[in-house]
């Protein structure tokens, strides 16, 4: 019985890890930062997608526009299996935004620069502790960004490292990392 046991807890871990797609979600980095001083009780339940200056959103989706809509549409669904809504009426209580850091663009260094400048300034009126450095990140990391509609700041950040790259499983990676991230939405 014992030796069964054994072979059973080799032998799972040896077939779960030989599948690409649960070895490479297992392996994800995923982090999650909020604004400490935010009362997120204060947020009713309506959200809307919004375009920072400083977002890499547009010209990800000029790029490939099937994986922009895709993950358009997972982070809807993962906020809806939450209870948020999203809204046209302007009645949200915070905006959504995401990035995908591409860097072998000379497009994406100026967005860097430029988004670089703009947090150094809202950092000043946000509580984020170590809110991460864009320019420092992997090629792929996907960022998503939840900012407070009344003010426009940033009172929360998720971001997975090197997860939209050349892969033939980068949905399933993009479906596990924003899950992950959004499940922490908002903190405790």
């Amino acid at each position: 019985m014992i030796n069964l046991f054994m072979r059973l807890m080799i032998f799972i871990p040896m077939v779960l890890l030989l599948n690409p797609v649960y070895a490479e979600t297992a392996l994800l980095d995923i982090n999650v930062r909020h604004d400490t001083k935010f009362d997120f009780s204060q947020l009713n339940n309506k959200y809307q997608w919004v375009k920072r200056k400083d977002s890499s959103r547009d010209y990800y989706a000029s790029i490939d526009p099937d994986i922009n809509e895709y993950f358009l549409s997972v982070v809807n669904k993962n906020l809806a299996a939450k209870g948020y809504q999203q809204s046209f009426d302007g009645s949200a209580s915070f905006g959504v935004d995401y990035e995908v850091i591409i860097k072998s663009s000379g497009a994406q260094k100026s967005l860097e620069n430029y988004a670089a400048e703009i947090r150094r300034s809202r950092l000043s009126k946000t509580n984020i502790a170590s809110l991460p450095n864009i320019k420092n990140m992997k090629t792929g990391t996907i960022i998503l960004n939840i900012m407070n509609m009344e003010t426009g700041y940033l009172i929360w950040i998720g971001y997975a490292e090197a997860v939209v790259v050349d892969k033939k499983n980068r949905e399933e990676l993009i479906d596990h990392a924003i899950s992950k991230m959004i499940a922490e939405f908002p903190p405790n």
